[in-house]
């Protein structure tokens, strides 16, 4: 090594450079000057530039694990993000296929003494693909579920959804995924809480969930027509007469905070708002009572603004 032909003081070792090679040598090898101030410097070969980057980083810890199916080149992380489901199921997927999920054979792993056995067959040790997919409480909901089995080999929740991602319709997928994430809901409720749900509420959960968050995404879907009766919409607010105010007057009754709240608007005769005010009292009162509160809190109002042409109403 060069290195080894160098001094103490990062001189050239002359004695020694005239030991080992010929003299014409020599004469060639003194004269290279050497840099003494040259300083090294870090260089991070995973990027062009040398510079560090935690994606670079991200990546090439993948491309270290031993699954490569979940490696950038593979695709497995772009078809997870862009399904079409609530960002909560997409993190608890992407946990989920990074051994994240804190289930008891991890946690036992992590030094924590717990009981391995799966909390709701009590029969094999909880691990994340046993609790999503192997279970016999979650094979049933699969039975269930109006999908294609999924067929190959698979000894990870990753490559099971990786299989997931390859045979069945994106339809098909969505709802799959949605049920897995109803399963962990499951497990956690019934680890923590001590309660069981039972099949067909974790399937109905799972699709009402999806397709609500669908029905939102929808840009052309109006939300509040799900809400309406048929007598909806037989009540207009109509304007009062000219120079005059019209003061709609409301009541609420809260029964578990033990507080009615008093609300009024008043709007002239254009329907543009001259005043909106609402009060938070503590006690209960019958709802009659509540509404002359209302009332009430309406006339103070006027009396202190002093409006001689009005009209008050429920």
């Amino acid at each position: 090594m060069v290195s080894s032909l160098l001094d103490t003081d990062g001189n050239w070792d002359v004695d020694l450079i005239k030991d080992v090679f010929d003299e014409r040598d020599v004469n060639i090898i003194l004269t290279i000057p050497l840099n003494k101030a040259a300083q090294g410097s870090w260089y991070w070969r995973q990027e062009k530039m040398g510079s560090y980057s935690v994606k670079s980083a991200y990546y090439l810890l993948q491309d270290l694990k031993p699954n490569q199916n979940t490696s950038p080149s593979s695709g497995f992380w772009k078809r997870l993000w862009n399904l079409k489901i609530p960002p909560k199921v997409k993190n608890f997927l992407w946990r989920a296929s990074t051994n994240c999920l804190p289930t008891k054979d991890l946690l036992q792993q992590k030094r924590i003494p717990v009981n391995i056995l799966c909390p709701i067959c009590h029969d094999t040790s909880e691990t994340i693909l046993h609790c999503l997919v192997l279970c016999p409480f979650a094979e049933i909901c699969w039975t269930r579920v109006h999908v294609q089995p999924i067929h190959g080999v698979f000894h990870s929740f990753c490559e099971w959804l990786l299989l997931l991602f390859e045979q069945l319709d994106k339809k098909e997928v969505h709802i799959s995924v949605m049920v897995c994430w109803m399963l962990w809901k499951h497990r956690n409720e019934l680890v923590w809480n001590q309660r069981s749900l039972e099949i067909s509420k974790i399937l109905e959960s799972a699709c009402s969930i999806l397709n609500q968050w669908n029905s939102v995404q929808d840009k052309t879907y109006d939300r509040f027509m799900a809400y309406m009766n048929h007598n909806d919409g037989d009540e207009h607010w109509h304007t009062p007469m000219t120079n005059r105010v019209k003061i709609n007057v409301d009541a609420a009754i809260f029964d578990d905070t033990n507080c009615c709240i008093h609300a009024f608007v008043a709007r002239d005769h254009e329907g543009q708002l001259v005043e909106a005010r609402s009060k938070c009292l503590r006690g209960r009162s019958c709802p009659d009572l509540a509404e002359a509160l209302s009332t009430r809190e309406a006339l103070s109002w006027v009396k202190g603004n002093n409006h001689r042409y009005l009209i008050v109403c429920k």
